[in-house]
């Protein structure tokens, strides 16, 4: 019993002295990233999937009721119609925000504070080099780590074209000998990219909306000035 007993308290004190240890504190770390990492992912999906969806008919179809025959209930229909587009747009904008802030400032903010604290927070060999030499992230200002974050944003976002014409801001690049911080890498320009290209999909479809709204709106001011006509007539 008692050598039984001098196995649990070693085999409890290592376990201690293990959750307490290095590799303890990198797991932990990775753990959290990975967790912060995957809600950003998460919410930048659904906030694409809810503005994707946008169709220039949504401007006019959810305008419910029947058709309005009267002054007063077209008159009302225009202005439902105008205020709908309006909220509309202002809505899609509003996501639109919200998804850069998700999917490109709140992750290259984890982005930047991963590699300004790689020695502590990742194992293993630089995360980033100068002009191909791998460097410790001590030797980075902020300024510069801020920049290395834009500038793997702008390569996400505008696909290959800074690879094909070989654009580049800085001179600070990942280091691929790293794994885990090319993964995050990665996963940073695919977001990027995701981003850009909703915004750029939802604000072509806000743009060939217009004039579908207009062409709504006209002719329902057409029939107003019809009416109007009508009753003008019977008045003389």
């Amino acid at each position: 019993m008692d050598g039984l007993h001098a196995k649990i308290v070693a085999l409890g004190l290592h376990f201690f002295e293990f959750i307490r240890s290095e590799t303890a504190l990198h797991i932990y770390t990775c753990i959290v990233i990975a967790l912060v990492l995957s809600l950003l992912i998460i919410t930048t999906y659904i906030l694409h999937q809810r503005i994707r969806k946008f169709k220039s008919t949504d401007l006019i179809q959810k305008i419910n009721g029947p058709a309005p025959q009267r002054e007063r209930t077209i008159k009302k229909r225009i202005m439902r119609l105008n205020n709908f587009a309006s909220s509309v747009s202002r809505t899609i904008f509003k996501n639109a925000i919200v998804l850069v802030l998700v999917g490109m400032i709140l992750p290259g903010i984890l982005l930047g504070v991963v590699a300004a604290k790689q020695s502590w927070i990742i194992p293993g060999p630089y995360a980033l080099t100068r002009n191909n030499e791998p460097t410790s992230s001590t030797e980075f200002a902020k300024t510069e780590l801020a920049v290395f974050v834009l500038n793997q944003a702008l390569k996400g976002g505008l696909s290959d074209l800074f690879e094909v014409y070989k654009l580049d801001i800085t001179n600070i690049e990942n280091n691929s000998q790293n794994k885990i911080f090319s993964a995050l890498v990665f996963i940073y320009r695919l977001l990027s990219g995701a981003v850009v290209v909703t915004i750029f999909l939802v604000g072509y479809n806000v743009i060939k909306a217009i004039p579908d709204v207009k062409l709504a709106i006209g002719k329902w001011e057409e029939k107003l000035a019809e009416l109007q006509a009508q009753r003008a007539a019977r008045a003389s």
